[in-house]
């Protein structure tokens, strides 16, 4: 009874959240549903049939039976008509025939099968009424057939179907499909169709296909690949409706231009702004690969100007201790990505790479050769903060193996020329040698290491400071950690238990690096493993002084054979000795006496649930600054709930709901609702169902999101009808799907 008073009271619901929050109680409610997995019965080529893949090593045709008899043929003296009866089978030429009754003509090598047969090659089982075959020239035909693929799904029938030469078939009057036997509710019908296995190639006349009965497509003509080799032609055309573009239809071409490189066309009509053309040139070099992205929208009606976008990846193997790789981005506005792009995570991007880089690896050596430079698309960012161009960097570390034991010694050193026109410019040498000393046992390890920072400047466009600054000081570290366990056996399950308590000291001394300038610098998040950090920044231009202890401590559980872990506590806090007076500028000195307490927590039961979190706790204000917890039921790939909440003192506060459940065998709900309880606004929300059977699923999505928080909301609508095995009608709604579903799967 409360359900029902539920769903009576839930339309008189104004506020939204507690909507919201109602629908997804009533989605718990409804997954005690049916949910059986989906159970597709075999279809026809699954059938057992004779393997006729190896082939004979000379012409022979093999003829088997339960009893034969030879009779003369009057007209023919020199001939005998050869009669098989009983479980008849004659096979040769990688083919095989069975009925209950054959007939050989000596001279001519032509069998006759009446009263029902099968055919089998290596690509298809043909079962008919009457026949007659030549193995020999791979000749035949066979009346009132159904056949079906030997090495994919597919099968229908045909008035006739023959066999023209090796692996060359033709069926009049054909109808395809891949549902199992006893559905059609898509299906193709031909008036003629011709499967050419040795070039990979159908081609079919008078081509209707139909859906649930009802005419759904027409063309005179079709040509169509029937294995993994590439054709040109026209790709599956895709649509969708969005406030940004209106409706949006995309009619892909692929060009198969040689074996080794090809293009796809990509044009893609927006009835609000115009028609963008896009391009995707893929090659495969002998030496490395790529892919190539262009698009050109002219004349943006709502934009009110010409906008593109560029996207270059390579990668490539010169030789076998050289590569080069190449990831080039750039786009014609700030908005492009927003209002035109397809990729879902736009929202996140602030920069876009224009890198290329060389990298030379030898026996205990890398070297790197490296330009680079970054499109701000943040408006938000200002300028003094955007990052340098570097023109070029060149850097060599060593990676030598590790010895247990024993001094082992390292080596970076970088050589970059940072380039800006609105601020300080100039060359970087910066050197770290290190000595090293790891000392292990199956109880403990501890790792003490030595570093010298080196690091020198020849700066341009200065107005004070010094032309050439520079920075030497040495760096002590010392890392201890133990490995305790103990084993246990809870409810039949052999189980051990760690605990390993750390301790880490770093001893930076003090240099005043306010002369340095600020190239690529930043100051590091604290979280659990930065607590074990050789410094506070990122970058070279700044190296933290440092006096202080971490103590951490880590406990896991974990199954006794596999070592299978089922939960992980970390917990650690860094002790101050002295303060930090080594700072970015516009920044204090920090004088705390102890850094915030780090956590992370893991808890996993296999097949079930995972909870992930982390936590900071800021003993100055006796709060938690930081945090964020997600936990996902997933006792199937089919069946996943996932609820998560991310926290940021005074500047982030947000939820996150998403859901994949089934209702029954065909049908499934899915949705996202990611919502900032700081500002009171949903960022995305994500609504729609699938119906999946053993023939064809249908996907229905509504997507409502924002890029930014003052932005306004863009709406979609998302639907892909999948005819399996042949092809999907709509828009692709998998990158939304994975995007928006932690764990989805198709």
């Amino acid at each position: 009874m409360k359900f029902f008073a539920l769903v009576q009271k839930l339309p008189t619901i104004q506020d939204r959240t507690a909507r919201k929050i109602c629908f997804f109680t009533l989605l718990l409610l409804l997954s005690s549903l049916a949910r059986a997995e989906l159970n597709c019965p075999q279809t026809l080529h699954e059938n057992r049939a004779p393997d006729v893949s190896a082939g004979s090593a000379d012409d022979t045709i093999h003829i088997s039976a339960d009893s034969s008899r030879s009779q003369p043929i009057t007209s023919k003296p020199d001939q005998r008509l050869l009669i098989f009866s009983g479980h008849a089978t004659a096979a040769g030429h990688r083919q095989s025939i069975e009925s209950d009754t054959l007939t050989y003509l000596s001279n001519e090598n032509i069998i006759s099968a009446t009263g029902g047969l099968s055919y089998t090659s290596p690509d298809l089982l043909i079962r008919g009424q009457q026949g007659s075959f030549d193995l020999a020239s791979h000749l035949g035909q066979i009346q009132q057939g159904i056949y079906a693929f030997r090495t994919q799904p597919g099968r229908g029938d045909a008035r006739q179907a023959r066999m023209t030469g090796p692996r060359i078939s033709v069926l009049e009057d054909a109808s395809y499909t891949t549902c199992p036997p006893g559905n059609e509710d898509w299906l193709l019908r031909f008036s003629s169709v011709t499967l050419d296995h040795n070039e990979g190639v159908g081609s079919a006349q008078h081509v209707r296909l139909s859906f649930m009965g009802l005419p759904f497509l027409y063309t005179p003509y079709m040509s169509f690949p029937i294995d993994d080799r590439r054709k040109s032609g026209l790709l599956t055309p895709s649509y969708r409706l969005s406030s940004e573009g209106g409706g949006e239809l995309t009619i892909p071409y692929y060009i198969n231009l040689a074996a080794n490189y090809d293009l796809t066309l990509k044009p893609r009509n927006l009835t609000r702004r115009g028609l963008l053309i896009g391009s995707e040139f893929r090659y495969l070099l002998t030496h490395g690969q790529g892919t190539i992205n262009l698009e050109y929208l002219p004349n943006d009606r709502v934009f009110g100007n010409d906008r593109g976008q560029v996207n270059w990846q390579h990668f490539g193997q010169l030789t076998s201790r050289l590569q080069a790789r190449i990831d080039y981005k750039q786009i014609s506005d700030d908005q492009y990505l927003e209002e035109l792009g397809n990729n879902l995570n736009t929202t996140s991007i602030t920069h876009l790479p224009q890198q290329a880089e060389l990298l030379y690896s030898t026996k205990g050596w890398l070297a790197k050769l490296r330009i680079q430079s970054f499109q701000t698309i943040d408006a938000s960012i200002p300028k003094a903060s955007r990052p340098y161009q570097v023109l070029p960097a060149l850097s060599l570390v060593s990676h030598l193996p590790l010895k247990e034991n024993h001094i082992n010694w390292t080596l970076q050193g970088e050589y970059s020329n940072f380039q800006r026109t609105d601020r300080i410019s100039g060359l970087r040498l910066d050197l770290q040698p290190s000595v090293f000393l790891p000392l292990r046992s199956n109880a403990f390890s501890l790792d003490s290491k030595l570093v010298a920072h080196y690091t020198r400047y020849s700066l341009n466009d200065l107005n004070i400071g010094a032309a050439e600054p520079s920075r030497t000081l040495p760096q002590l570290s010392i890392d201890g950690q133990m490995f305790l366990e103990r084993s246990f056996q809870w409810n039949s399950q052999a189980l051990k238990q760690t605990l390993e308590p750390r301790l880490f000291y770093l001893y930076t001394p003090y240099r005043d690096q306010s002369e340095l300038p600020i190239f690529d610098a930043g100051e590091v998040d604290l979280n659990f493993s930065q607590l074990f950090r050789n410094n506070r920044f990122n970058g070279r231009d700044r190296v933290g002084d440092a006096n202080q202890l971490t103590v951490a401590v880590t406990s896991r559980l974990q199954e006794a054979d596999s070592a299978r872990e089922w939960a992980r506590l970390e917990l650690g806090q860094i002790i101050y000795f002295d303060d930090r007076r080594v700072t970015l500028p516009g920044q204090a000195v920090a004088t705390a006496s102890t850094s915030a307490i780090t956590a992370n927590a893991v808890f996993h039961v296999p097949g079930q649930i995972t909870v992930n979190s982390d936590a900071r706790w800021e003993p100055r204000i006796n709060k938690f600054d930081k945090g964020a917890i997600r936990l996902q039921y997933a006792p199937h790939e089919r069946q996943i709930i996932n609820l998560s909440y991310r926290y940021r003192l005074e500047t982030l506060g947000q939820t996150d709901i998403s859901f994949l459940w089934p209702l029954s065998q065909q049908w499934h709900v899915l949705g996202r609702w990611n919502r900032s309880l700081r500002n009171n606004q949903d960022l995305e929300t994500l609504a729609g169902f699938e119906y999946d059977n053993c023939c064809w699923k249908l996907q229905l999505l509504h997507r409502r999101y924002v890029n930014d928080i003052n932005s306004t909301a863009n709406k979609t609508w998302f639907i892909q009808l999948t005819l399996k095995g042949l092809t999907s009608l709509g828009n692709k709604v998998l990158p939304v799907l994975e995007h928006g579903i932690l764990g989805y799967r198709r």
